[in-house]
């Protein structure tokens, strides 16, 4: 078992064409979990990005939060909202 042999030979050559394609098989596993990751990096993005934008920002008034989901506000029910409103300093009896 000098490695002279030709079987030996053929058997150090198949090992080195089952560790290529290992080593390929392993590269291609690879960039399929880094697609896999950028693309779920990239929908965790957009995802942060549309709750930024349809957060209520603190400095809004009860008013305009109440406006975007109650189009029809009657002047009675936006007054009741400015006056609620915690902002509104004119209030009296707190």
């Amino acid at each position: 078992m000098t490695g002279d042999s030709p079987v030996e030979r053929s058997c150090a050559q198949d090992r080195r064409i089952e560790n290529r394609a290992f080593r390929k098989s392993l590269r291609r596993g690879a960039l399929v979990v880094l697609f896999v990751a950028a693309g779920l990096l990239f929908c965790l993005a957009q995802f942060e990005a549309r709750a930024a934008e349809s957060a209520p920002s603190p400095h809004a008034s009860l008013l305009s939060l109440a406006s975007r989901h109650f189009e029809n506000l009657t002047q009675a029910e936006r007054s009741v909202l400015e006056y609620l409103d915690v902002k509104n300093v004119r209030r009296s009896g707190d």
